[in-house]
């Protein structure tokens, strides 16, 4: 239960930046190693809890809670833009996306704006 949700961590970081900062700049290996990358720090992580087997919930908590934190900072920061600004830069600067990029965002990763997938859209400002 702990990796899955190690695994959920990076995947709802990874799947909100796509969707919420969909121009990306010139492509490149950054998707194909970026997520081995997270599935590899989730499964290091939950050894790490396994092999300390910490006796208390809360640190235990803690630690997938930074990495969770970690996974956030690290797509953050590193996601390549047109612009040439990460996207926590274009966010610290006053730039927050919009329901339109994030509608972008979807189709870009191949979702369907209208179907499901696009309740995702309304966690973001008109």
């Amino acid at each position: 239960m702990r990796l899955l949700r190690l695994l959920s961590y990076a995947g709802a970081g990874y799947l909100a930046f796509r969707v919420g900062f969909p121009d990306e700049g010139a492509p490149g290996i950054y998707h194909a190693v970026t997520v081995p990358v997270l599935i590899g720090g989730a499964v290091g992580v939950f050894i790490l809890l396994k092999a300390i087997d910490l006796g208390s919930r809360g640190l235990a908590l803690g630690i997938e809670l930074g990495f969770g934190a970690a996974v956030f900072l690290y797509l953050g920061f590193t996601l390549p833009q047109q612009s040439g600004r990460a996207p926590l830069s274009q966010v610290l600067s006053g730039e927050v996306p919009r329901r339109a990029q994030a509608r972008k965002g979807l189709e870009k990763i191949g979702l369907d704006p209208e179907g499901p997938a696009g309740v995702l859209t309304k966690i973001f400002p008109e």
